[in-house]
């Protein structure tokens, strides 16, 4: 635990100025949507201004780990240390991803309380903690890919140059979205194990889980399975990377 709480402590240091360019950038969103949508304080406008939330888990690990590659050569002394620093990344970004939707339901809470809110309170809560709990999916849905595809473009350039690996994450961007689809096609009967109503919320781009208007939980279970293992054998090859 020690351990983790150093990983930690390092984490929120390295990364001060994301928080106070992300925080800036949140409050002046806030800002601007309030004064535009002053009168439509509704569910809609709470949903709208949820979705900014996609970007966070993903732009937290992405910007971690840049701020990482200058210091690859600090794993050669803590390599067991990597598969933490990887997991306080994302968690990182989870965190993150938690404290803004205490701010979104803050906002509802407020609004009921100043009799603001358009639409009924326990409606909008209903519609907020599904609609997080699809932008928690989506956004490590996006992360994993982005640690992997970091991984393998840091494994790349230093055997073969920046340019092969560019070259080399288009042609594998390409390999795994035709390996994606026909994934998608084999598991179209798995897809049907395991549903649950979620009514109108299925138009949030989400459609790839959703089997005859419903989502399917089955096919969200496997796909964060596949995007776990993915996310191991990543970790393994940073440990490669780096192994002296």
């Amino acid at each position: 635990m020690s351990v983790y709480k150093g990983l930690w402590k390092k984490e929120m240091a390295m990364m001060k100025g994301f928080h106070v360019v992300i925080s800036l950038a949140f409050i002046c969103i806030i800002v601007f949507m309030l004064w535009r949508d002053r009168m439509m304080l509704g569910a809609e406008w709470l949903a709208g201004m949820s979705t900014f939330s996609l970007i966070l888990l993903p732009g937290t690990v992405l910007f971690s780990l840049n701020m990482e590659k200058h210091q690859l050569g600090m794993f050669l002394f803590t390599r067991d240390h990597i598969t933490k620093q990887i997991q306080i990344k994302f968690l990182h970004g989870t965190a993150l991803l938690v404290f803004y939707a205490i701010v979104v339901f803050s906002f509802t809470l407020v609004f009921q309380l100043f009799d603001f809110l358009t639409d009924p309170f326990f409606h909008t809560v209903k519609v907020l903690t599904v609609l997080f709990t699809f932008i928690f999916i989506l956004s490590v849905l996006f992360s994993v890919p982005i640690y992997i595809a970091w991984v393998l473009h840091q494994w790349v350039r230093e055997k073969a140059g920046f340019v092969i690996s560019i070259i080399t994450l288009f042609i594998v961007y390409n390999l795994i979205l035709g390996a994606f689809n026909k994934l998608l096609s084999a598991l179209s009967i798995i897809g049907k194990w395991w549903t649950v109503d979620v009514g109108s919320l299925v138009d949030i781009p989400f459609t790839i889980f959703v089997v005859e208007d419903r989502l399917s939980l089955s096919l969200v279970i496997v796909f964060m399975l596949i995007l776990y293992l993915c996310y191991r054998l990543s970790t393994k090859l940073l440990k490669a990377k780096v192994e002296v």
